[in-house]
């Protein structure tokens, strides 16, 4: 297949370029060049590209990499809408247009809520990271109308290669960190389940709108810090609220430490099979 995607620098796209069997063009700010089966394609030059199969969208400003304030705010906003404008215009633009287009969300869709659990059927929720995901959706879905549409809701990414768990262990000091009471709920993924359900998604025609990219196992935030510092032998190290607080800012906190239970339940009511499907085997593959 040849597939088209940006944020293919990004910790879940280089897992995707990671299959060799395809030939990928990685939209990019940099120049344009040839590598291999990973050609990089600057936006300018995104126009050049006259055919593909696949469609993946996933660029966007890093949601944890600063605390907020109005400006982080923009550029959050800024960088994902105008990446998903982008991608539906060049669609649009096809003379054959690629057989489905995959554009990524994450699970602050739904809001927060310790005692809710949601699937892809449950209601937008409110504050931030919920107007963005909504937003985000909606501009995708404009491609629904010459191409399957497929919203990628991510939950956190479990990799050893970064991302979300490079935020909350220290190599060096040998800690994991969990914020609060660790009762708030932790949905998660393996990278490797990750890319099993993008290419499932590619391949199962009958699927459009929303997919929960989530495993069917959510869990606390104090358990996955436990799991986590059993299997590396690391020491748990417990911030309390109002240090997390202090160091994110009083909506930042909220909105990432809140957590959400989600369950992914069109991938497993379409068949799809996680290799990983409890946080124990995920962690001791990580």
């Amino acid at each position: 297949m040849d597939i088209v995607i940006s944020g293919g620098t990004g910790l879940i796209g280089k897992a995707i370029t990671g299959i060799h069997s395809n030939t990928y063009y990685v939209v990019t700010r940099g120049s344009s060049r040839e590598d291999g089966n990973v050609n990089l394609v600057n936006w300018n030059d995104l126009e050049k590209i006259k055919h593909c199969d696949v469609v993946i969208n996933l660029a966007g400003y890093n949601i944890g990499s600063k605390r907020w304030n109005h400006k982080i705010k923009e550029e959050i906003i800024k960088s994902r809408i105008e990446s998903t404008r982008r991608m539906v215009e060049y669609i649009v633009a096809l003379e054959s247009k690629p057989e489905v287009f995959l554009s990524g969300s994450a699970i602050g869709y739904y809001g927060y809520g310790e005692d809710t659990t949601f699937n892809e059927n449950s209601p937008p929720g409110t504050g931030f990271l919920a107007e963005l995901a909504n937003a985000w959706e909606d501009e995708a879905l404009k491609a629904s109308r010459y191409t399957r549409t497929v919203i990628l809701r991510t939950s956190n990414v479990l990799s050893g290669n970064g991302g979300f768990l490079s935020r909350i262990m220290n190599t060096r000091s040998r800690r994991v960190y969990y914020f609060g009471k660790g009762v708030q709920p932790v949905s998660w993924i393996h990278i490797q389940d990750y890319v099993s359900a993008v290419m499932f998604l590619i391949e199962n025609r009958s699927i459009t709108g929303p997919v929960n990219m989530a495993s069917p196992s959510p869990v606390s935030f104090a358990d996955l810090s436990h799991a986590l510092a059993r299997e590396r032998g690391y020491r748990e190290m417990r911030i309390p609220e109002f240090v997390g607080r202090m160091l994110l800012g009083s909506e930042m906190y909220r909105e990432l430490m809140s957590g959400q239970r989600v369950i992914p339940k069109r991938l497993m009511d379409s068949g799809f099979t996680f290799r990983y499907p409890d946080l124990e085997s995920a962690v001791k593959n990580l």
